[in-house]
């Protein structure tokens, strides 16, 4: 009796451990296009290294290069004043008016609905955000000790048993880089951990608790909330913080990021800038909580600002990001469940055309506008299959001949 020298195995491609995504996800075992291409504002800054959006106002405002600019819709970008220092934005409610304030050192720049003008802050801080009708804020001068404001907002430093207050934080965690309101918190991110005040009611609640939380060094200007979790991005990675426990997010090695610089939230996903190593330059990480999935957006951002747009900022100028474009997958290492070699006899694509490249390690096959089955037959000991194109696929598999072990 003869029996079969090889058996035919398959494989989904786009499961295999170790992907690399550009401009797209997986999602119920299919690829996602999540591409975006970029249209130009006028008369953008340049070199942008703060963004933020107004919802008070309905506008957007950038920091660079020492000025302030605002736009009402993000296509357009005029310059408002001189600034300096660590940029901030608040909203107050003024007599009916809902007011913008642009905090800047020890300088505010005020929008009232009509017009901006400057108004003196008299105490330099950087970081702040708004909460019980106050705000909290870093010191300038002690990047330790965190403030609050008394009930009269961003311009009343009256020290008082109800008015504004200090604390003197615990040195071992570093300075303070940025500030979130996190529930009933405010979470103070930190060089190298995150501390939580409760902050509720009155100053006698204001209390630093002892949920302390140590981490690997943070990077400045990367903490965001999501459905109440602060995320930020640390010399270890992506990481994740609701209060009571710290969470590092697992991610490919190639969506990895080299120094983050800058993040924002768009549409509940988080949004962060820096350098792939993996594209050798500047990109943008998206990670997506609901999915548990990042990828890498091709664009050299060095900041971000979302409001039902994303607006990317570069050392050229400013981007609205809108929907298409291609993506690039690259699947993890294939092996059919064997280090011998084997023979890729064909790939399947599934709902929709895509470009695929099939290596294994020497030899390159490349087959264009693949839908259905197409043969591929290399030989390998494992392989790598690329995908690029800008349809939605609903699979992607491999088969491949493999002989039976002895």
């Amino acid at each position: 009796m003869s029996y079969p020298k090889t058996s035919v195995k398959q494989t989904d491609a786009l499961a295999a451990k170790g992907s690399f995504k550009v401009g797209c996800k997986i999602l119920n075992g299919g690829l996602l296009p999540e591409a975006l291409c970029f249209d130009e504002v006028e008369t953008p800054p340049k070199n942008a290294v703060w963004a933020d959006y107004s919802a008070a106002s309905k506008r957007f405002f950038a920091f660079a290069e020492g000025k302030l600019f605002t736009s009402p819709s993000g296509e357009k970008f005029v310059e408002i004043a001189a600034a300096q220092g660590e940029p901030f934005l608040i909203e107050e409610v003024e007599n009916g008016r809902h007011n913008s304030f642009v905090i800047c050192g020890a300088k505010c720049v005020v929008y009232d609905g009509q017009t901006f003008f400057e108004k003196p802050l008299n105490r330099g801080i950087y970081a702040g955000v708004m909460k019980c009708g106050r705000l909290f804020c870093a010191d300038l001068d002690d990047k330790t000790v965190l403030r609050w404001s008394g009930t009269g907002g961003a311009f009343d430093w009256e020290e008082s048993i109800s008015g504004a207050g200090w604390l003197k934080l615990d040195a071992a965690f570093g300075a303070i880089l940025n500030l979130a309101v996190l529930d009933d918190y405010v979470a103070v991110v930190r060089e190298f951990g995150i501390t939580l005040l409760s902050a509720f009611g009155t100053p006698e609640n204001f209390k630093q608790q002892n949920k302390l939380q140590k981490t690997p060094k943070i990077f400045k200007n990367t903490a965001a909330v999501i459905n109440g979790k602060l995320y930020f991005y640390t010399a270890e990675g992506l990481c994740s913080y609701d209060g009571n426990k710290l969470l590092k997010i697992t991610l490919n090695e190639g969506e990895k990021f080299e120094n983050p610089a800058y993040a924002a939230v768009y549409g509940q996903k988080y949004c962060v800038c820096g350098f792939s190593a993996r594209l050798n330059r500047k990109a943008v990480l998206v990670y997506e909580p609901a999915d548990g999935d990042g990828y890498l957006i091709d664009f050299p951002a060095t900041s971000l600002c979302a409001h039902e747009k994303l607006l990317a900022f570069t050392e050229e100028g400013a981007f609205i990001a809108k929907c298409g474009g291609n993506y690039a997958f690259e699947s993890g290492e294939i092996t059919f469940g064997t280090v011998k070699n084997k023979t890729l006899t064909k790939i399947e694509i599934f709902g929709g055309k895509a470009d695929v490249e099939i290596s294994n390690g020497v030899v390159l096959r490349i087959l264009g506008g693949v839908s259905g089955s197409a043969r591929v037959n290399l030989r390998g000991g494992s392989f790598k299959i690329t995908v690029k194109g800008s349809e939605k696929l609903s699979g992607v598999k491999a088969f491949a001949e493999v002989g039976y072990e002895i």
